[in-house]
């Protein structure tokens, strides 16, 4: 039978140490010189004090290296594991750890969290990170969603559309669209969050007063929403308290939002979905994928218009997107 391990407690005992352990003097000195070299192109660009931030991360990050490489290397050595799972490892904070599984003969796998494309900088890779020194800091597969995001990036590894399981359990039992009641979710980005309203309060005013317009915020500003979008509460706007998000879309017929995963996500589920246009919306979400733009209070008003009138949303190659099957594709790619 397989067995799986966390590194949680690993990673307690790492900051322990770190505290207690600290670089010696003459190292911090040598990096002290590094960072001062790394920076100083950037002297104009970033205040004194954004600097010191930065030195203050990266110094934490350099105490933790050989406290987290002692755990690493003992936990391998327990468990002796065919396969490491390990979220986030083509960010490159992680590249060690990486390189110290392949020293081991133990596969990385990442599994996609959340958006990734042709901008994000985590998944694009150029002809020299294929240097074998290099490519050795970086997971052997990226398991995705759907071919659709394998499509999109630079990945020097294998791509393996796997699905998400959640998404595709709440898409096959969401109510179907013409039962839905007449709601329309607007999705934060924490980006131009003055547009974000202006577009929310035109949409509450172009909408029938029996359509509810429900704005779910990003997750950083469920704390203070109330002090962020208190205009959207004072126009009749509610807040979605949904946990989970793929209750809230299958609760929808409609999804409004800029930059956001919630948009492909609203995919499987059959719903409209409008785009803001912003600087950023053609890189994230592009128009081949998401044709109903909201550029001006016209296309807003034709936007409005569709959904009230009951018109059936665009079709979409929502199946490229989100892998169907996600558990027997998952587990196909366990097995190997």
């Amino acid at each position: 039978m397989a067995r799986t391990w966390s590194f949680s407690r690993a990673l307690r005992r790492v900051d322990q140490r770190t505290r207690l352990e600290p670089l010696a003097a003459k190292e911090l000195s040598q990096f002290d010189s590094i960072m001062a070299d790394m920076l100083a192109p950037f002297s104009r660009q970033l205040s004194e004090r954004l600097r010191s931030r930065v030195h203050t991360q990266v110094v934490y990050r350099v105490n933790r290296l050989p406290h987290v490489a002692r755990e690493f290397r003992g936990l391998l050595e327990r468990t002796r594991p065919r396969r490491i799972y390990m979220q986030t490892a083509a960010y490159g904070d992680r590249s060690n750890l990486i390189r110290i599984a392949h020293e081991r003969g133990i596969e990385v796998a990442e599994l996609q969290h959340g958006w990734i494309g042709a901008s994000h900088a985590a998944y694009n890779f150029g002809a020299v990170m294929r240097r074998p020194e290099l490519l050795a800091c970086l997971p052997d597969t990226l398991l995705t969603f759907g071919e659709y995001w394998g499509e999109e990036v630079r990945f020097p590894g294998r791509v393996i559309p796997v699905g998400k399981p959640s998404l595709e359990e709440a898409a096959r039992v969401a109510v179907p669209y013409e039962k839905r009641p007449p709601r329309v979710l607007v999705v934060s980005s924490i980006m131009e969050r003055e547009r974000l309203i202006s577009v929310t309060q035109s949409l509450r005013r172009q909408l029938p007063d029996h359509w509810q317009v429900v704005f779910r915020p990003h997750p950083s500003e469920r704390a203070t929403v109330n002090e962020l979008y208190a205009a959207l509460l004072d126009d009749g706007v509610e807040v979605d308290v949904q946990s989970e998000v793929n209750s809230s879309i299958s609760n929808s017929k409609a999804v409004i939002g800029m930059v956001s995963t919630v948009l492909y996500e609203a995919l499987a589920f059959g719903v409209h979905i409008g785009v803001i246009e912003t600087d950023l919306a053609d890189h994230y979400s592009s128009a081949k994928m998401f044709p109903d733009r909201i550029s001006d209070d016209s296309s807003l008003a034709l936007f409005a218009n569709r959904i009230a009138s009951g018109d059936a949303p665009h079709s979409t190659p929502e199946a490229r997107v989100w892998q169907s099957e996600s558990v027997g594709s998952f587990q196909s790619f366990a097995r190997n």
